[in-house]
């Protein structure tokens, strides 16, 4: 990450396993022309399905400058989901997929949101 605090990294990635996130890791926001290279052989073999999100463009996919102009860096991070499968009920009845049973998500923006305002506290735009 760029600037003159060379504790910065160190910094983010604590910031980020202090909010809860399990992963936090950074790397620059150059874009992945490897990533690229397998997407658009895949989409022209005929493997892309419906995958629309990523393979509809693959430079715009792969180039974070593409959807957040003028980025140095990127945070990225993971947060486990609970794997506890709960028992049958025991009765007919009808379940709901668990990952519409919590926020999943909270987690990862909580701690994401911890990340971004450090970064903003030390002048730095963080999206």
């Amino acid at each position: 990450m760029p600037g003159p605090d060379a504790n910065l990294r160190e910094r983010v990635l604590q910031a980020g396993t202090s909010a809860g996130l399990d992963v936090v890791g950074t790397c620059s926001a150059e874009p992945f022309l490897d990533v690229r290279q397998v997407l658009e052989d895949r989409k022209a073999a005929g493997l892309s399905g419906t995958m629309q999100f990523t393979y509809r463009n693959p430079a715009r996919s792969t180039d974070p400058s593409a959807t957040v102009g003028g980025c140095a860096s990127l945070v990225v991070a993971a947060s486990r989901y609970p794997s506890d499968v709960p028992p049958p009920p025991g009765r007919a009845a009808a379940r709901v997929a668990r990952y519409a049973t919590d926020d999943h998500y909270g987690r990862l923006r909580a701690g994401l949101d911890a990340v971004a305002r450090l970064l903003q506290a030390d002048g730095h735009r963080a999206v």
